[in-house]
């Protein structure tokens, strides 16, 4: 079972970039990125645990779904077919070739981004095997894109905020964060629509050393959580407003009761009894909530199918599935 992090952090996820200092940065060449994967490839067998190698133009759609619900992958992955993905054995930890940088590390859904950051940094130092990668005195680590350079760390935390999603707040706290300038706020999205009340806040440069920033994201998810608290005691507690505890209980009679659930719909009621369950007006419990988030998506509903299912057909199995969770089966 996939945990949250708490009841407000959903999932967090790390991110290490690296370049060698003897390739281009950009591999259009194709002797330049056979050396890159050939390389890592090499080194990689240092590593404690076994990797597999997949080149990005050989595989399905299927695989590639479930590799981006994994957040192993980003849904752009197949705009470069010329990657190569090494997945760890246990599905916790990608290393992409060619994607953007030379090498993409990522350890999604992890419990701390500091202990994270450092597992894949260690990564980074063995897949290195004695060829150097580009830095800067000043810049640090030299990435493609320049939010990156200095560490090579991005770290995401998924936050739910509900009551300031229903209260139209998130714009001008996005903006605010834009203006302090370390962080970004953005609405999860999955491949088609954005995840109901989840957003993601990123650390838009990685110039300050990875504790440090660490330590400065978690003031800032801080001040995030109680603007969101005060707003669901008042509402829930203080005002006892009965049109949002309305909202939160009609999308629990619909969960519990609805035969058909397109994706988009489940994420909205889904965000609104995640809500029920944190503020007690509903008796549920939060992991079996959270656990259904994982499980709703269709590609993992087409997975559980034997590939057996069409859209039509996955929104029935998503209904019946949340409803048996929800309600014991009824």
């Amino acid at each position: 079972m996939v945990r949250a992090v708490s009841e407000h952090v959903f999932a967090t996820s790390v991110t290490l970039h690296r370049n060698f200092d003897d390739l281009p940065f950009h591999l259009k060449m194709p002797e330049d990125a056979a050396t890159c994967v050939n390389r890592t490839l090499k080194a990689s067998q240092a590593l404690e645990d076994k990797y597999y190698l997949f080149p990005v133009k050989d595989l399905d759609d299927c695989f590639l779904h479930e590799m981006e619900d994994k957040w192993l992958v980003p849904p752009t992955i197949k705009e470069k077919p010329e990657a190569n993905l090494f997945i760890r054995h246990d599905n916790r930890v990608s290393i992409s070739v060619g994607e953007s940088d030379h090498l993409t590390v990522r350890f999604p859904l992890v419990s701390d981004a500091k202990t994270a950051a450092k597992e894949l940094d260690d990564i980074a130092r063995i897949l290195a095997d004695g060829y150097a990668y580009a830095t800067d005195p000043q810049f640090g680590h030299l990435t493609v894109s320049l939010r990156h350079a200095g560490t090579g760390v991005q770290v995401a935390r998924v936050l739910h905020l509900p009551v300031m999603h229903m209260l139209k707040q998130i714009p001008n706290l996005a903006k605010e964060l834009a203006q302090a300038g370390h962080f970004e706020l953005s609405p999860l999205r999955t491949k088609q629509h954005e995840a109901g009340a989840l957003y993601v806040l990123t650390n838009r440069f990685a110039q300050q050393p990875t504790d440090d920033m660490v330590a400065h994201m978690d003031e800032t998810i801080q001040s995030l959580i109680q603007r969101e608290i005060t707003l669901r005691e008042g509402i829930f507690k203080e005002i006892r407003n009965r049109n949002y505890e309305d909202q939160v209980m009609r999308s629990f009679g619909i969960l519990c009761y609805a035969r058909k659930l397109p994706h988009k719909e489940f994420m909205a009621h889904w965000s609104n009894i995640r809500l029920g369950a944190c503020v007690g007006l509903i008796d549920t419990n939060l992991q079996v909530i959270d656990q259904l988030f994982w499980d709703a998506r269709p590609t993992q509903l087409l997975l559980n199918a034997q590939g057996q299912a069409d859209e039509r057909a996955m929104n029935y199995l998503r209904a019946d599935m949340v409803r048996a969770r929800l309600t014991g089966g009824h």
